[in-house]
């Protein structure tokens, strides 16, 4: 194994949205670190600059005190996919092909917690069998320096608009309806777990009444903390393409039919052919 030096890394979309900022870690040889928050948060982020897959807008990256920034991926030697190999092989996540199957796994059981955003809340609690069982668990804080930081947003709670003729209209829409209407927070909340997106939202009936699904636990107010700390987060034009066809080749690794070297690639491979193939 390796030790990892993070230092003072940002990084930033459009070159004002900051997704990761200025994040600073050590992280030993032989020491097991996991990297918890909702959908959104920057830690798929954080772990593809350790990997080398995407550029820090700023900072730096040292395994073994060696400085990687200018190192091609596939020669830093980096184990984040064979390490979720392990875990997969030993049984502690399960493997879901589609979204049908993320839910049966859920309903049945198989699947006991998942790491992710806010919009995980009405899905889990659709299953009236799991009623009180589930619970919204805080961001793990690390100890040892007063520069370590939880990085969260409430995935799930934002509003995507597409970037086609209609797109000013949907935002107007969108600007003059549930932006300014606590109404219409409060039944969103109400009917489907939704945590608003909104500061000013936080406060309507339903998000302070608590959730008795989570055993009375207030949803709302415990991802709004962590919201309230974070940036804004751009999830760039083409992450969902890129992501899918990750899923795709990882899925093929963690079957034994090709190597982490071959998946990053082929990975890289595609990501040029959808950037490219969108201009």
């Amino acid at each position: 194994m390796a030790s990892v030096r993070i230092e003072k890394l940002c990084k930033t979309f459009d070159e004002k949205t900051n997704v990761v900022d200025d994040v600073s870690v050590c992280i030993r040889d032989n020491e097991f670190v996991v990297i918890v928050g909702p959908s959104g948060c920057g830690k798929t982020t954080t772990l593809n600059i350790i990997a080398g897959l995407e550029k820090p807008s700023s900072g730096h990256i040292f395994i073994d005190d060696e400085c990687v920034d200018d190192v091609e991926p596939k020669d830093r030697n980096i184990a984040m996919m064979s390490t979720l190999k392990k875990l997969h092989d030993s049984g502690v996540v399960a493997l879901a092909s589609s979204w049908d199957d993320i839910i049966a796994k859920f309903y049945s059981g198989e699947a006991a917690g998942v790491i992710g955003g806010s919009w995980w809340a009405p899905v889990i609690a659709a299953n009236e069998d799991h009623f009180g069982l589930w619970r919204v668990a805080p961001i793990p804080t690390m100890t040892g320096s007063s520069e370590y930081k939880n990085y969260s947003s409430c995935g799930g709670c934002s509003w995507y608009v597409i970037n086609n003729d209609n797109s000013k209209v949907a935002i107007d829409f969108l600007t003059d309806t549930i932006a300014v209407s606590d109404e219409i927070a409060d039944k969103l909340v109400a009917s489907n777990q939704v945590v608003p997106a909104l500061k000013t939202a936080f406060s309507v009936p339903s998000a302070t009444a608590g959730d008795p699904y989570f055993g009375g636990q207030n949803i709302c107010e415990i991802m709004a903390k962590w919201g309230e700390d974070v940036p804004y987060v751009n999830y760039s034009s083409h992450s969902y393409e890129i992501a899918y066809a990750h899923g795709n080749l990882f899925t093929d690794y963690l079957a034994g039919n090709t190597t982490a070297e071959e998946v990053v690639n082929e990975l890289q491979v595609e990501a040029e052919a959808i950037v490219s193939g969108s201009n």
